[in-house]
């Protein structure tokens, strides 16, 4: 990682904030990755269970399903704070527009 001499430099802003940018794609590659892996492993035990009909495949399935519920659960709890999050930060700056359109009667 790049750390400039002179700190108040845009790189030396930059070098500060990069290592969390870079902690959230590993975790989101990652995250991708596990999807894949239990959409695979759905896939095979669905044939197999197609094939041949066990509880205990049957259960594995349930499982692998609500694993992956938990992790697009998570998501989109994420997305609705952040969504939420950014709207209420907005509205000031929205609520000044507004003023300034009615006070220069534009």
């Amino acid at each position: 990682m790049f750390v400039s001499e002179q700190p108040n430099r845009a790189s030396g802003k930059g070098a500060l904030v990069q290592p969390r940018k870079v902690q959230s794609a590993l975790t989101k590659r990652e995250r991708e990755k596990q999807i894949k892996h239990m959409i695979k492993r759905l896939k095979f035990l669905e044939g197999k269970h197609m094939d041949r009909s066990k509880t205990n495949t049957l259960n594995q399935i349930e499982e692998t399903k609500q694993e992956l519920n938990n992790i697009y659960g998570k998501q989109m709890e994420k997305n609705a704070k952040f969504t939420k999050q950014s709207y209420y930060e907005n509205i000031p700056k929205y609520k000044n527009f507004l003023e300034n359109l009615k006070t220069t009667g534009g």
